[in-house]
């Protein structure tokens, strides 16, 4: 902001605002994958809100988990007004409390989705076709499966110590998002644990231990007992000896 003249009987300054524009670099157009995905997932935004105006099925690629973040848009609108978005050629879709609230309550639901896991096999039912998979200590879900694939089920139960059995199929999800079982299985695959691998050239445990026990002052072992090797477990734990 500046000035650059003081008119003649007045007082007043004219200001003029002086702003440089940026220079605007055309980043969608270096970046092409990253322009297509944006468009997908604006297109997606555009169809969910559209279906829930017009009180139809979401689209298949809606993001569930994300139910609960579109729901908030729009929240701080008062009770008459909304808000709304076009797609070239298409009509708005409108935000408004119907539409938030229709949101909300679809959030609630559970939903199902695509699965793809891999974990270990703890527990498995053959009669009942249903087996248990741990994605870690604290996660597990509950998973059907058919006649054909039980021999992949059952070899990842008893080897479960050194396999872990990669599924692909059709899950049910609850509102928060967790996995609580696969009700339709595309396909299971064994994947085996990577041997542990050998370094021909770290050095050998005697040689680490000797190494040790030279860093070990003399007088240090002198104040070892004569005895120790006689009475080990006196020296560990104590009590007396029978």
């Amino acid at each position: 902001m500046c000035f650059r003249t003081i008119e003649d009987g007045s007082t007043v300054i004219p200001l003029e605002v002086s702003i440089e524009e940026p220079v605007q670099l055309d980043y969608l157009d270096q970046e092409p994958e990253i322009a297509r995905e944006l468009t997908e997932a604006v297109d997606v935004i555009y169809r969910v809100f559209r279906a829930v105006h017009d009180n139809t099925q979401l689209p298949e690629e809606c993001p569930k988990e994300l139910l609960p973040e579109y729901a908030r848009w729009g929240e701080s609108l008062s009770e008459n007004d909304a808000l709304g978005f076009a797609q070239r050629g298409n009509h708005p879709a409108q935000v408004a409390k119907l539409e938030r609230q229709r949101l909300r309550e679809l959030a609630e639901q559970p939903y199902e989705d695509e699965v793809n896991i891999t974990g270990r096999v703890l527990e498995a039912d053959v009669r009942q076709r249903k087996f248990q998979i741990w994605l870690d200590e604290r996660t597990n879900a509950f998973v059907t499966f058919t006649e054909e694939q039980e021999s992949e089920v059952t070899t990842a139960l008893k080897e479960h110590q050194f396999v872990h059995l990669a599924v692909r199929g059709h899950g049910e999800f609850t509102p928060q998002g967790t996995l609580k079982r696969i009700i339709n299985v595309d396909s299971l695959k064994l994947v085996r644990d990577e041997d542990p691998i050998f370094d021909s050239s770290a050095p050998r445990i005697e040689d680490v231990i000797a190494k040790i026990a030279k860093d070990v002052p003399d007088e240090e072992w002198d104040r070892l007992p004569p005895d120790l090797t006689d009475r080990l477990d006196h020296y560990l734990y104590g009590g007396e000896e029978e």
